[in-house]
């Protein structure tokens, strides 16, 4: 767009625009010491937090040890949600799952992506990883990580939850 300039110095005047989007919104249910660590690493990567699904959220990740996760889970299903996680062991998530009938394959069990994590911060980081991920429509591992076979992951606590 161009504007004349009436000034009889001849000066000119740019404007520049830089546009601000509102950050993408993750949910977050439970009060366990994952989901807290989730809350605080979130914003570090650019993500706003709530504590349940809401329309056009990135993602929402069920870290609440049994309490409000079915209700929750289906409410994110139902709003489409791009990414939806349950902090879970794998035993307890394949029951979830059982319970959610056909929407479970949308669900991943455990959350996010298995880099080993033990603390409640590291397990945070894997999921934010997974999160990011599909913020930037990648699905595929990171360049230059290998994928650990199942039968060759070392235990971690990520797992047992």
């Amino acid at each position: 767009m161009t504007v004349a300039n009436p000034c009889l110095s001849g000066g000119a005047l740019e404007i520049f625009l830089e546009p601000h989007l509102p950050a993408p919104r993750l949910g977050v249910v439970g009060e366990t010491p994952i989901a807290a660590s989730l809350r605080r690493l979130a914003p570090q990567v650019g993500l706003e937090v709530g504590d349940r699904p809401t329309d056009g959220d990135l993602g929402l990740v069920v870290a609440s040890h049994g309490r409000g996760e079915l209700e929750a889970l289906r409410a994110a299903l139902d709003l489409h949600v791009p990414y939806v996680g349950l902090v879970a062991s794998p035993r307890r998530g394949a029951a979830v799952l059982a319970e959610l009938g056909d929407e479970a394959d949308v669900v991943e069990t455990p959350a996010g992506l298995d880099i080993g994590a033990r603390t409640p911060e590291e397990i945070a980081l894997s999921i934010l990883a997974r999160v990011v991920a599909v913020r930037r429509a990648r699905t595929a591992v990171p360049t230059g990580v290998a994928p650990v076979p199942v039968e060759h992951a070392p235990h971690c606590a990520h797992h047992a939850h």
